[in-house]
């Protein structure tokens, strides 16, 4: 596991906590590695994020 990390070959999902929600109320989810851009997404109204902005809502 630790030379996925360091190579960046894992990918990798944490939920984030309840301080940190989407505007509809729903828990945000995050993820990247593995060379992917890192995006969120809303689990309940599925808006999405990326480093560039909002993608979709």
């Amino acid at each position: 596991m630790r030379i996925e990390q360091v190579l960046d070959l894992a990918d990798r999902r944490r939920q984030l906590g309840a301080a940190n929600t989407c505007q509809c109320g729903g828990t945000i989810e995050v993820y990247g590695g593995a060379g992917a851009t890192p995006c969120a997404h809303c689990t309940s109204c599925g808006a999405l994020w990326t480093e560039a902005g909002v993608i979709a809502a």
